[in-house]
């Protein structure tokens, strides 16, 4: 096996672990905080990383790459499914997250009612004038 098929067998891996991260992602967003998940935010970054990095060193490898060989055909083609596989998680994910927020958003205004919390600092005798709490008859 030469270095371009090195790396994209270990490029592969990286995606097939973001892809299980994002799996747990899909399933339940609680996963992101809970140290039992194995895909915890810090997790998912240190993976973006190591893609990054990977992926950066295939690029320079990709004008040398022979694509007359099987084993790297294979890995290729391998790597744009999971990448195509990838995309369509995070478009999962990303939506539910943006469903949640919303969601969330919504039930903290119903919630609040519009009031800030120095709102309800102000006992019911006391009236706001010009920044100034003045005590009312």
């Amino acid at each position: 096996m030469n270095d371009s098929q090195i790396l994209l067998k270990v490029s592969n891996q990286l995606y097939r672990e973001m892809i299980q991260c994002l799996d747990i992602l899909n399933q339940s967003p609680k996963a992101a905080m809970d140290p039992q998940s194995g895909c915890r935010m810090d997790r998912f970054r240190s993976l973006q990383s190591q893609i990054e990095d990977n992926d950066s060193r295939i690029t320079q490898f990709l004008p040398t790459i022979g694509r007359d060989n099987d084993i790297t055909n294979h890995l290729l083609s391998e790597r744009e499914a999971l990448l195509k596989h990838l995309l369509n998680q995070n478009k999962l994910v990303t939506s539910k997250a943006a469903s949640l927020k919303s969601l969330l958003r919504d039930e903290l205004q119903k919630s609040s009612k519009g009031h800030t919390a120095l709102q309800g600092y102000r006992q019911s005798d006391q009236v706001r004038n010009n920044g100034v709490f003045k005590k009312t008859l």
